[in-house]
């Protein structure tokens, strides 16, 4: 083993600063500055300038203002704002410090969370608590479980423009704080997603079905709910549907009509959000039963109530589309047959194979350009030997639903992850970063 004294020692940082290397004890070797760190080249130079004399005295408002400009322009997708603390934006899977406000005090963070509070959607009937409590946004997270999840959305008015977000106040031991997820105006086109064009074309022709159950999966912030939106957004512009989603929180609102507004859209989009017009998902989805659908979305499954729920609604002539937060098809399986034990299991990947119409698995990562690329699996239940091969997951023949993925109408995450690569995409080191485990790597 080698010696640890002979490990080369990181300093001390200063907020910022790249990290220098001390070269082992008793080395003559010259302290050596290795090269920025990749993330860093997705970030502008301004987030590294130091507390600005413009910035200083600034209000919460102004500060509020120049953090959704600055998100906007840099494309940021998440915003950390905690008391004591500078600022943090995440970039193309990065986080990183803007510095120009320095550290922010509890005070001007409080009144930050209660103008985004205040500019809660409300436009769907949501119930609203009288803006005039001065102590609303406290009521609210006592309430809540102290922390409080909602869309927040401007009215194009500063602090926060025509700008929408999802939005998380919590506590921690730093106080209060705000986590910001930065939402697009409008819902993408899903060819221009940066899916494969057979995968859309399968998923248009699988979501008209009569009946069925289909589940994007990934991790939080992999773009799941960007996927889905885009997705019926393509079916309100060309099907005679009806459509009913479930949603904590509603994120994306879809319009009533097309064509430049110039006659009704074919597909009516009923949209519902948990904790205030519905008390749970499982609730959500079983009232949303008696609403005549033909497509329902649930925001996530969480738990064995709400999945078990959702295959007897796709048994009975409704497509089901919803998340969870796993990767790749065969852990999904898994992590439906964690939720029974071992008899109920069998039964409910019985009824997911019978069912069930596709599990794609995606995540977005950094690109040699600093911007986001989507990379995905995807499981085409099809063929007998699809759903034979989730049958027999249940008891542990996760390596027959891997070898399905070979087959041509599917895509497999790793094939997909070494295409970025050799298209010089993505770096070798997002390649491992993001490269996945299987267990078959020695077959």
């Amino acid at each position: 083993m080698q010696d640890a004294r002979m490990q080369p020692r990181t300093l001390s940082l200063k907020l910022g600063e790249a990290p220098r290397i001390e070269p082992p004890r008793g080395s003559e070797a010259a302290i050596v500055q290795p090269p920025p760190l990749p993330f860093w080249a997705a970030f502008p130079d301004s987030f590294q300038q130091p507390l600005c004399n413009d910035a200083a005295g600034m209000s919460a408002e102004e500060i509020l203002a120049e953090l959704v400009e600055i998100a906007s322009r840099e494309r940021v997708s998440d915003l950390q704002i905690q008391s004591s603390r500078v600022v943090y934006a995440n970039k193309a899977g990065s986080t990183a410090p803007i510095l120009r406000w320095g550290i922010l005090e509890e005070k001007t963070v409080l009144r930050m969370a209660e103008i985004l509070y205040a500019s809660r959607r409300l436009a769907l009937g949501a119930l609203q608590e009288s803006n005039e409590n001065p102590n609303a946004l406290r009521d609210a997270i006592a309430a809540d479980g102290r922390k409080l999840d909602f869309a927040s959305e401007g009215d194009g008015s500063e602090p926060l423009g025509l700008g929408r977000f999802r939005v998380q106040v919590h506590l921690s031991n730093k106080g209060i704080g705000i986590t910001i997820r930065v939402l697009g105006n409008k819902i993408a086109i899903l060819d221009q997603l940066g899916l494969p064009p057979d995968v859309v074309e399968s998923l248009r022709q699988k979501v008209t079905k009569t009946q069925g159950i289909g589940l994007i999966v990934g991790p939080t912030g992999s773009g799941k709910t960007t996927t889905l939106a885009a997705l019926l957004d393509w079916v309100r512009q060309t099907y005679n549907k009806h459509i009913v989603t479930v949603e904590d929180p509603i994120e994306y609102c879809y319009e009533d009509t097309v064509e430049d507004a110039r006659r009704p859209a074919p597909a009516l989009v009923t949209q519902q959000e948990v904790g205030h017009h519905v008390r749970s998902f499982h609730q959500g989805l079983v009232d949303a039963l008696r609403k005549k659908p033909d497509i329902i979305l649930v925001g996530e499954i969480r738990d064995a109530e709400t999945l078990r729920t959702a295959l007897e609604a796709a048994e009975t002539g409704h497509f089901i589309l919803s998340t969870l937060h796993t990767r790749g098809a065969g852990k999904t399986l898994g992590r439906m047959r964690q939720m029974f034990n071992l008899e109920q299991a069998r039964g409910i990947l019985q009824q997911f194979s019978d069912v069930g119409s596709f599990i794609m698995s995606q995540g977005l990562m950094p690109d040699v350009n600093g911007r986001y690329t989507l990379c995905c699996e995807y499981f085409a239940i099809q063929e007998i030997e699809d759903r034979n091969a989730i049958r027999k997951y249940v008891e542990g023949a996760f390596q027959d639903v891997e070898e399905r993925l070979n087959k041509p109408y599917n895509r497999k995450w790793n094939a997909e992850l070494k295409a970025l690569l050799n298209a010089r995409r993505i770096t070798p080191e997002v390649y491992e970063q993001f490269y996945q485990v299987t267990g078959l790597e020695n077959k």
